[in-house]
């Protein structure tokens, strides 16, 4: 633009432009068609591919630019990289995209060999081990002090990874899930018995960082980041027995005050994936995850299996 006006420019008059983001485009002639038209494309590493963001194609050059599909990057990955390059058994994995090509290209450049990423989600199921820890007060002693209970139960759900492609092995892991937890925990003390039940349908977020090691068909993975745990549907109960001699007084109390809402806290975990297939694999993690609330806090020991679809 000069003295505020703008002008255009065609193919033959630059030898190329770019952006502040480091996005680059140059002129070429590509066949579309099956007819060579000139056209700016977008430059991905050092010329490796060349992306025509109109037609959503990619180039790859030979001789001439030509357009290059899902069956044929295989393929050309593998012209790109030596026999020995410690990821060539994971080039099946990356995806004919600008943010998987671009990862690629510029590590290849670089002589790196990263985990390679991809978007994926499945399903996976958790067997917990959940604690509740809250405090209680004895009408007969007028005392309060800690007590815990412990629940055993199975959760469900669905997850996505996300890679976070500027970061060599890095992902986002977002997950949701659904499960029961049912607490019953008796105290006694002297003359008086409390038994008290919690309750909660709950479904759980959580959002956190994954760092990935790749081992041939065997991966390596630690995560960690926030959670919230939401309350869909929520019970409690109380019962304070009194003894004295031969006479017996129950009385239902105030129970863990429990409702509808949310509890924030952090989870962090590691696991091992396994490739069954080309581009499917199951994992086996364990995770501690810890929400905490106003008048009580949930502990939660997880081992988890999942796949992806």
């Amino acid at each position: 633009m000069r003295g505020g006006t703008p002008r255009t420019y065609s193919v033959d008059e630059l030898t190329g432009f770019g952006f502040q983001d480091s996005t680059t485009f140059a002129p070429k002639t590509v066949q579309l068609e099956g007819k060579p038209q000139r056209l700016f494309v977008e430059i991905i590493g050092d010329s490796t591919f060349f992306y025509l963001q109109r037609d959503k194609a990619f180039f790859k050059t030979t001789k001439t630019v030509e357009q290059i599909n899902k069956k044929d990057l295989l393929p050309y990955l593998q012209s790109l990289t030596s026999a020995s390059a410690k990821w060539n058994s994971d080039l099946h994995l990356f995806r004919l995209k600008r943010n998987s090509l671009r990862y690629f290209a510029g590590n290849n450049a670089a002589g790196k060999t990263p985990t390679v990423l991809f978007v994926s989600g499945g399903l996976f199921t958790s067997f917990n081990r959940s604690t509740l820890s809250t405090e209680i007060t004895l009408l007969n002693k007028g005392q309060s002090g800690p007590v815990a209970a412990t629940s055993a139960n199975i959760s469900a759900g669905i997850f996505a990874d996300l890679p976070i492609w500027p970061v060599n092995n890095l992902s986002l892991h977002a997950q949701g899930n659904y499960g029961k937890m049912r607490f019953n925990e008796t105290r006694t003390f002297p003359d008086t018995r409390y038994d008290f039940k919690v309750d909660l349908d709950f479904a759980r977020l959580s959002l956190m960082p994954q760092y990935t090691l790749s081992f041939s068909k065997l991966r390596l993975f630690a995560q960690a980041g926030p959670s919230v745990l939401c309350f869909l549907k929520t019970d409690s109960q109380a019962l304070e027995t009194i003894t004295e001699g031969d006479n017996i007084w129950p009385a239902l109390v105030k129970g863990v005050p429990v409702s509808k809402g949310f509890m924030f806290g952090l989870e962090a975990g590691a696991g091992i994936g396994f490739f069954y297939l080309p581009k499917h694999y199951f994992s086996l993690s364990i995770s501690q995850a810890n929400s905490f609330g106003k008048h009580f806090n949930i502990s939660n020991q997880s081992v988890t299996v999942s796949t992806n679809l």
